[in-house]
């Protein structure tokens, strides 16, 4: 397991986090960006309600699945990650490029995330 954990926007726009306890701040300008945090920083943030809030609803994404778990993002048992990161090319197919029958046979194996 790696000390420095990527954490990735998946939020259109800019978002940050500002914890004064803890004494971390951290900003992602743009969708895809990617900031690193220690381990300890994440075990951490794990009670900071707008973090957690924050990978639960898929704005931001953790990339390593032990984190995602030992964190409770995701289950002990899972072996795929519930929240799935689409990148530019992949919205675009579904929003735009997609027929509208496989959309609706794709987007039910995607999480509301």
């Amino acid at each position: 397991m790696s000390d420095r954990i990527k954490v990735i926007s998946a939020y259109n726009g800019r978002c940050g986090i500002d914890n004064t306890d803890l004494k971390i701040s951290r900003r992602w300008p743009a969708i895809g960006s990617v900031v690193t945090f220690t381990r300890e920083q994440i075990e951490e943030l794990q009670f900071d309600p707008a973090f957690m809030n924050m990978v639960r609803e898929g704005l931001l994404y953790i990339e390593d699945m032990d984190v995602k778990k030992e964190i409770g993002v995701e289950p002990e048992d899972a072996v795929k990650p519930t929240i799935i990161l689409l990148d530019e090319k992949s919205l675009k197919r579904f929003w735009k490029d997609m027929p509208l029958a496989q959309f609706k046979v794709e987007s039910k194996t995607l999480t509301n995330e």
